[in-house]
């Protein structure tokens, strides 16, 4: 008796579902049988691995770029080949000498560093199979961090002191000839616009071009104070008289000056008369009995200006 075709698919689909997870093991097991043989058999495969300096002289460090790895060809059972890439595998160099001119080192399979327990042989240095490499002198120094900052402030606010870098030195080190003339290193180029509060953040030293150059640390804090525009009089500042000869006697009247000045809301909060430089120099006073001068007179903290004095001309009587 003729199955019907419909009937047929029926049956071969019950046939591949019934038991499913002894279907899937079988599936499984076959996989892994296959792989064991396959694995088992023996072949020549080419992998990368790492370009490992050993035995650098003290006080001498590599000035060129060297690759970073080097094309092997490798020998073994496929399973102990499947390790390679995951092991710690090299093509070791040794340098002895303190040669600082550039010398190549030619590179063989006796070079390559196999880790116990795996079982491969290498056959051949494939690419490059060669290494320039060039000592120098290791140095270490400190230099200054500078900062290139562009502000724009927004109206109504001030800069209050120069723009701060903490540390204010990094420690660099080096070959001899990448840094010998490097005095100072800089931040990456800020630029800021209508800016109303103060800036506080964390940038990168830039590093100075060549191979093996370190900072340390590698990365400074950067502090700009912005503060509300204001404006204070300071009372009862003392006038001094500078330059009178021995012997010589003169008074100032009034003896004492009041001054307006411009500056951050927070820095003129904490000023003081003392914080204000104000005299007037006798030189100037030309053998007169007595003569009306202004004072010379200037703020000894960086972001404050004045911007009137009371009185502004000053009486030098000698006597």
């Amino acid at each position: 008796m003729k199955i019907p075709f419909l009937t047929r698919i029926q049956v071969i689909k019950n046939a591949l579902l019934s038991n499913p997870g002894a279907k899937i093991f079988a599936l499984l097991l076959a996989i892994l049988v296959w792989l064991h043989v396959v694995t088992g058999r023996s072949y020549e495969w080419q992998f990368q691995v790492p370009l490992r300096i050993k035995s650098i002289p003290k006080k001498m460090v590599i000035a060129n770029e060297l690759p970073e790895k080097i094309d092997v060809r490798f020998f073994g059972q496929g399973r102990q080949l499947l390790r390679v890439p995951h092991s710690k595998t090299a093509v070791e160099l040794k340098i002895t000498s303190r040669r600082t001119a550039p010398r190549e080192h030619q590179l063989s399979p006796l070079n390559v560093d196999i880790p116990n327990g795996l079982k491969v042989e290498p056959r051949e240095i494939v690419e490059p199979k060669a290494v320039t490499v060039e000592l120098n002198k290791l140095i270490t120094k400190k230099v200054k961090v500078i900062p290139h900052v562009h502000l724009q402030l927004a109206n109504g606010y001030v800069q209050v002191g120069p723009i701060k870098v903490s540390p204010e030195r990094v420690t660099i080190s080096g070959p001899q000839k990448s840094l010998r003339r490097v005095y100072s290193l800089s931040l990456d180029s800020l630029s800021f616009s209508r800016i109303k509060r103060s800036i506080s953040r964390s940038e990168t030293v830039i590093l100075p071009e060549g191979v093996n150059v370190t900072c340390s640390p590698s990365e400074v804090n950067l502090f700009i104070d912005i503060q509300a525009l204001g404006e204070r009089w300071i009372k009862d500042i003392p006038v001094k008289l500078r330059y009178l000869p021995k012997g010589r006697k003169a008074r100032i009247e009034p003896s004492t000056v009041n001054l307006k000045v411009e500056g951050g809301i927070e820095l003129l909060a904490t000023l003081t008369p003392k914080d204000i430089s104000a005299y007037i120099d006798y030189r100037r006073v030309k053998k007169r009995k007595k003569a009306e001068l202004p004072a010379i007179i200037s703020p000894k903290i960086a972001g404050v200006k004045w911007i009137e004095a009371r009185p502004e001309r000053f009486t030098v009587v000698v006597e």
